[in-house]
């Protein structure tokens, strides 16, 4: 079943060290199928006059190829109202409030996923923050932080708020990346939610987004993350659309060309940029038949030059199918502990 339903929308969950303004605008100028993409959250940007360096991310608004929507990480409600106020001059007309963040470092300080085991205070802080903001408001969620069932409480709680929609990542906090997704549990949330919801969580390859297809038939809109980094071709796909390998091969060269460029410019620390490009083939890998060993070919070269030749060689290699994009989501990449909200 492939899904040729104008209606699908698909959005691209954020990755702190990857999905920046650099990696957003390649991606767009490449890939098909994505509508909008979040970036990776900021925190601590300040109750009143907003750190300027928490916002370089963001500028200029012009330059998004994409549609982009700030993600804010606090527990705070002036942040999250001077953050609103702050993007909003910049041009943008919607912020996403992450309560998803699963790493106990930020659990534990009540914020991320940690909030969502506190609907009082979720309640607290919405009632300021809708007081003051007249930008677009989303949440991105969890299940819950220690039990699945908090997401239920938390939905009667933003049900008293026009929310635009509310995206749930479908495991705890306390899970983090290991177990299975539990869709099935998104039914239930769809029964008490009045707001928009989007789906999320272990969508990394067509057969998978078929599955949950099957189960959430009513559901058309949708957030993907690692799948898409292993398989930037993966909301292609979802959307219905064809493309021969010599196809992709030509859009993989110049999305890692324009890629590299673009960091290379941005970075003269021969470390940095390796370090920036590593972290994306951590994932892209998966693309290519044997993914493990292709990241491994790419994670031992030490200079710039040497970077440059292996990476010519992979992307002249065999594509995976869907089986070997299971199996390297699965079996070969491991949640690194970077803090991401996907």
């Amino acid at each position: 079943m492939t899904n040729n339903c104008k209606s699908t929308k698909l959005y691209f969950a954020p990755f702190q060290g990857i999905t920046d303004h650099l990696y957003r605008n390649a991606y767009a100028q490449c890939f098909m199928g994505i509508d909008e993409m979040y970036t990776p959250f900021v925190s601590g940007t300040g109750t009143y006059n907003v750190n300027p360096s928490k916002l370089k991310d963001f500028l200029p608004f012009e330059k998004n190829l994409v549609s982009v929507v700030p993600q804010i990480l606090s527990n705070n409600a002036d942040e999250i109202i001077a953050f609103a106020g702050s993007v909003e001059m910049l041009g943008y007309k919607h912020i996403n409030w992450n309560v998803a963040c699963p790493f106990s470092r930020i659990a534990n300080k009540m914020r991320g996923s940690g909030l969502l085991s506190s609907p009082d205070l979720l309640k607290s802080i919405l009632d300021k923050v809708f007081e003051s903001i007249s930008i677009d408001f989303s949440v991105k969620a969890r299940l819950g932080y220690q039990n699945e069932d908090e997401i239920f409480k938390v939905l009667e709680v933003l049900n008293d708020y026009p929310i635009k929609h509310i995206a749930i990542h479908c495991r705890t906090g306390v899970q983090l990346y290991s177990g299975k997704a539990r869709p099935e549990l998104f039914k239930s949330c769809i029964k008490i939610s009045k707001h928009n919801l989007i789906y999320n969580g272990d969508i990394y390859n067509l057969g998978q987004y078929e599955k949950f297809k099957n189960l959430l038939p009513e559901q058309e809109e949708w957030m993907l993350g690692r799948g898409v980094l292993i398989n930037p071709f993966l909301p292609s796909e979802i959307k219905g659309k064809n493309i021969s390998d010599d196809k992709k091969r030509e859009l993989l060269k110049k999305f890692h060309n324009i890629l590299f460029t673009s960091i290379c410019s941005t970075h003269s620390s021969s470390a940095k940029i390796s370090g920036r490009m590593k972290a994306v083939w951590y994932y892209m890998s998966g693309v290519f038949e044997d993914g493990g060993s292709v990241f491994n070919s790419i994670k031992r070269v030490k200079t710039i030059e040497e970077y440059e030749k292996v990476v010519e060689i992979v992307l002249n290699s065999q594509f995976s199918d869907s089986k070997q994009q299971s199996e390297y989501f699965n079996n070969s990449i491991k949640h690194k502990g970077s803090l991401t909200s996907k």
